[in-house]
């Protein structure tokens, strides 16, 4: 008999209110959906709430997931509708309102709410998980979100009764490696966490080799055993829907991620000042797409009281994905200025709907992005301005280029993430019924 698989939906359902996903969220978001596609019968919905683990009505937690989908696909609330016609005003595109009103409904316009309802009820009828109500079944239990790791409560007693078997999904250690990126505090949480996979995760799956790497150093370097850790890329959450052709007439670039100081806004906002600078109103456009983050003081200053940049730069914070996708398939390319990445999830989703990419030259961006993208310096200006007049101009032979090197990347894909993750769960299996077989996690390249 399988083991039953509990997925932890701690992450989503408490961002029931935000209407656009962050890359986290898209993770747990396509795990639940693998996982009730995969296997629906052996599957339970749980979350962490008030120091226990708590299980989900199954009907009403699948019914949340499948709203959820379509506020982030359409994202039809006043508040999208009021962004995709600044975008539209901002670029001059016809086309673009016609396309946002083809997935228009009454329904969609209501999603939110449907969200915070469903949110109510799973909340009130959710109900506590206890050695008693596994039924001496040993579980598996899937946490790829770090949601409410920093806390053994809930884990340590189950894990211990040999009860429950973790598998957990490490997206990044960038709290413990670049600690001034992130607010006080999260370091020490990060580093509660990563004690905590280390210590009880039966598997590990890290995103990336670079991921792999360095929770593999940071484990010898703080006296846990050396973990195994399955390497699994993770996928694009596009094409969903038909793509137009080709750019747009007016050049414009895209900047996607939440604005926070890792992300290095700051940097493009600048150089797109010193473009007006030098071009006037020839000067390519920037839509800055993403929620605003953590110690953003000065690019958001920048976006909304810079006169120079007003009408070249808009920020953009809450764009479903019908429009993203639309504006990523006729952007000149999407820019990843970044500091730090664990992976870069908005990378391997340009390249897959065969948008440029011009991004920094981190180890993670090289090792998913396949050779395709342009990489440069993240504070290397000069390069960053030539680069980016360079793919503004019509007909631009590097922006050609790069097109060629993305036909032939094998870019990242969820297939074969799960197939990854799938081999897991019989490696799990197999270890339980052989304790004494071989566990060798596979490794997705």
């Amino acid at each position: 008999m399988s083991s039953p698989l509990l997925m932890d939906l701690t992450r989503l359902i408490g961002r029931a209110q935000f209407e656009t996903p962050t890359g986290i969220d898209r993770v747990e978001f396509e795990y639940a959906r693998h996982l009730l596609d995969a296997h629906p019968d052996r599957l339970r919905f749980v979350l962490r709430w008030r120091g226990h683990m708590r299980f989900l009505n199954h009907r009403a937690a699948a019914l949340f997931l499948r709203f959820m989908d379509e506020q982030w696909r359409y994202n039809k609330s006043q508040q999208g509708r009021r962004t995709t016609r600044a975008v539209q005003r901002f670029l001059d595109d016809a086309e673009l309102g016609a396309f946002a009103a083809a997935g228009d409904s009454a329904e969609r316009r209501v999603a939110s709410r449907k969200l915070w309802r469903l949110k109510a009820r799973l909340l009130a009828t959710s109900k506590q998980l206890t050695a008693r109500s596994l039924r001496g079944q040993e579980a598996i239990y899937v946490n790829v979100s770090h949601e409410g790791l920093h806390s053994e409560s809930g884990l340590n007693a189950l894990v211990a009764a040999g009860l429950l078997r973790p598998i957990f999904f490490v997206h990044d250690l960038i709290p413990i490696t670049h600690p001034e990126y992130v607010k006080d505090g999260r370091p020490a949480r990060h580093r509660r966490r990563m004690a905590t996979m280390l210590k009880y995760g039966a598997a590990l799956v890290a995103n990336s080799r670079h991921t792999a790497e360095i929770l593999s150093q940071y484990a010898q370097e703080h006296g846990f055993a050396p973990p195994q850790a399955a390497v699994a890329p993770l996928g694009s959450a596009f094409p969903v829907y038909p793509s137009p052709q080709g750019p747009a007439a007016t050049p414009f670039f895209i900047a996607l991620g939440t604005i926070e100081p890792r992300k290095n806004h700051i940097f493009l906002l600048q150089l797109w000042r010193q473009m007006v600078e030098r071009h006037g109103e020839s000067t390519p456009k920037l839509l800055v797409i993403g929620r605003r983050g953590w110690e953003n003081e000065n690019a958001i200053d920048l976006i909304e009281r810079c006169p120079a940049i007003r009408s070249h730069v808009l920020e953009c914070g809450c764009v479903g994905d019908d429009v993203l996708e639309y504006l990523i398939s006729r952007c000149r390319a999407v820019l990843f200025p970044s500091f730090a990445e664990g992976y870069g999830m908005p990378l391997v989703e340009a390249m897959a709907l065969k948008a440029p990419v011009i991004a920094s030259d981190l180890a993670v961006f090289r090792e998913i992005g396949g050779g395709a993208p342009e990489f440069l310096n993240p504070l290397d200006g000069p390069g960053w301005m030539r680069m980016i007049e360079a793919y503004a101009a019509d007909d631009s032979p590097a922006r050609t280029a790069q097109l060629r090197r993305i036909e032939n990347v094998e870019i990242p894909s969820w297939k074969r993430h799960f197939a990854a993750f799938d081999a897991i769960l019989a490696s799990l299996a197999l270890a339980r019924a052989e304790p004494d077989a071989p566990r060798e996690l596979l490794r997705a390249s």
